[in-house]
C-alpha cells in the first residue's frame, strides 16, 4: 500500500473509533450505570488515542493537542485536504 492509501486508511480508523467513543459518550449520559457500555468505552478511548499516536508519529498532529517534542509544529502542513486525504464529515475529535 502506498503512503497516501497506508494515512487514508490509518485516518478512516480514527474516524471510525472515534465516531463510536463519541456515541458511547452520548449513551452514557443517559444510561450511567450500563457497565457494558462503560467497558466498550474504555475500549475504544484507547483505541481512538493509540490509532491518533500512531497517525501523529507518522504524519503529524491531527490537531493542535497532538503537539509534543520542544517546538511548535501546528500547521507546518500538509494539511489532510492537500494530501487528498480529505473527506466531507472530517475527522471526528473527542478530547479524552
Amino acid at each position: 500500500m502506498n503512503k497516501p492509501n497506508e494515512q487514508a486508511a490509518l485516518l478512516q480508523k480514527i474516524r471510525e473509533a472515534c465516531f463510536t467513543l463519541h456515541e458511547l459518550v452520548l449513551y452514557l449520559d443517559t444510561h450511567p450505570n450500563n457497565r457494558k457500555a462503560f467497558a466498550m468505552y474504555k475500549t475504544y478511548r484507547k483505541k481512538c488515542a493509540e490509532l491518533t499516536a500512531q497517525y501523529e508519529e507518522k504524519y503529524g498532529p491531527l490537531t493542535a493537542n497532538g503537539v509534543t517534542g520542544d517546538r511548535w509544529t501546528w500547521g507546518n502542513g500538509p494539511w489532510p485536504w492537500q494530501t487528498g486525504q480529505h473527506q466531507e464529515g472530517g475527522n471526528c475529535h473527542v478530547d479524552v
